[in-house]
C-alpha cells in the first residue's frame, strides 16, 4: 500500500474505506490547520492510498457519509473544532444521572 499525507487547508475529517469502490468504511481521522503554524503545517500520514479517502469539511457532511458507509458509530456528536463548544458528558456511575434518568457529570 501506498502511503498518503493529509494536510488539511480547513479543519477537515476524513474517511478511509476498505476499497476504492468507496462503499464500505475503515476508519476515519480528524485533522485540522495548525493555527498558530508552530511546528509548521499540520499533516497526518496514512498506510492507504489516496483512492481510498474522502475528505469532507463538515462534520455534518461526515456523519451522514459515515452512516451511509457503516461507520455510524463512530459518528461526531459535538464538533471537534468549535472552541464554544463541549464534548458531551460521560455518564457510567449511578451519580451520573439526575432523577429522571439525564446524564448530569
Amino acid at each position: 500500500m501506498a502511503n498518503t499525507d493529509l494536510r488539511p487547508t480547513t479543519d477537515d475529517y476524513y474517511i478511509v474505506y476498505k476499497t476504492t469502490k468507496k462503499d464500505a468504511f475503515l476508519e476515519c481521522v480528524v485533522c485540522g490547520v495548525s493555527t498558530t503554524l508552530k511546528g509548521g503545517p499540520r499533516t497526518i500520514t496514512t498506510i492507504y492510498p489516496s483512492n481510498r479517502i474522502n475528505e469532507y469539511t463538515t462534520i455534518e457532511e461526515f456523519n451522514v457519509e459515515l452512516e451511509r458507509s457503516g461507520g455510524g458509530a463512530n459518528k461526531l456528536f459535538w464538533d471537534p473544532y468549535d472552541i464554544n463548544e463541549s464534548p458531551p458528558p460521560v455518564c457510567g456511575a449511578e451519580e451520573d444521572y439526575d432523577a429522571d434518568g439525564n446524564c448530569i457529570a
